[in-house]
């Protein structure tokens, strides 16, 4: 008789794609909350914050990791709770904040809007 499978317990909700750049970010952030005194100052702590099963942001933060975890669905509570960039994953940039904050925006709109957004802006400035 094979064994009962249980689900594992995971947090529920969708992944999100996250890059090695937002992982810097993020890393760089609790390095400043812990020299300015701010938690989280560290991955335990953030960990806790979040209320992530033990190890799992040990693990997604792991830079050194192969093959690094590319998806999680902690990534935008962890974007909100430090207030760093959100991840991108078709233009990444270290230091290109704005529009990973633009994407993010893009991204929370209803699917109408955006598209109809994203239209009139792929038509370009109307020439008088």
């Amino acid at each position: 008789m094979v064994a009962r499978r249980y689900p594992k317990p995971y947090k529920e909700g969708p992944r999100r794609q996250v890059t090695i750049p937002w992982k810097r970010r993020v890393l760089a952030q609790l390095e400043k909350n812990a020299q300015n005194g701010h938690a989280p100052a560290n991955r335990e702590q953030l960990n806790k914050l979040i209320e992530a099963k033990k190890g799992s942001v040990n693990k997604l933060l792991d830079l050194d990791r192969e093959p690094p975890q590319l998806t999680s669905t902690y990534a935008d509570e962890i974007t909100a709770l430090l207030k760093v960039a959100p991840p991108l994953v078709e233009t990444d940039e270290d230091n290109d904040l704005e529009l990973a904050r633009d994407v993010q925006i893009l991204r929370s709109l209803e699917p109408g809007f955006r598209r109809s957004l994203m239209e009139t802006a792929a038509a370009g400035p109307k020439k008088r």
